[in-house]
């Protein structure tokens, strides 16, 4: 069968739909898997911490989390973090620091919070190459916990 105009662009056409098709169905199991990846960068993952708390977000602040953490303690320390905020509070990102450890890195945010000014402090840390947020302010029975510092008098 001779190929016309007309069934060469029908073949294109074709061939056009089969891989938007693929492309769609790879992009719709990729954004399925509640996996998160974390960030490259400690301002990345200050980023897209302000990126999160600014769009009251929950499902990005879980995902700011790292997955050794379940799913359930992830969302909940998320839903805990988005209920304890106020109305009006928008955050920046004002200084990031890694003067402690390469793995570790400290985030001054601030902002408005309503008619008032509003700051904070997040702590990051680094775990196979990628970026969480530490929560520093989780609730007794959360299963998410940053790190703490010894407090005790050291021996002699």
């Amino acid at each position: 069968m001779p190929v016309t105009h007309r069934t060469g662009r029908l073949r294109a056409a074709a061939v056009l739909a089969l891989v938007l098709g693929g492309a769609l169905l790879t992009g719709a199991c990729s954004s399925e898997d509640n996996d998160p990846s974390g960030a490259k960068s400690p301002r990345a993952a200050a980023d897209a911490y302000v990126k999160a708390v600014n769009g009251r977000d929950e499902d990005a602040l879980r995902d700011l989390y790292a997955p050794q953490h379940s799913e359930d303690s992830r969302t909940k320390e998320a839903k805990r973090l988005v209920g304890s905020l106020g109305d009006g509070v928008e955050l920046s990102v004002v200084d990031v620091k890694q003067d402690v450890s390469p793995k570790f890195a400290s985030v001054r945010l601030g902002g408005s919070a309503g008619e008032g000014r509003h700051a904070e402090y997040i702590q990051l840390s680094e775990a196979d190459g990628a970026w969480w947020v530490v929560p520093d302010n989780a609730d007794e029975d959360s299963e998410i916990g940053g790190p703490t510092a010894d407090t005790s008098k050291p021996s002699s």
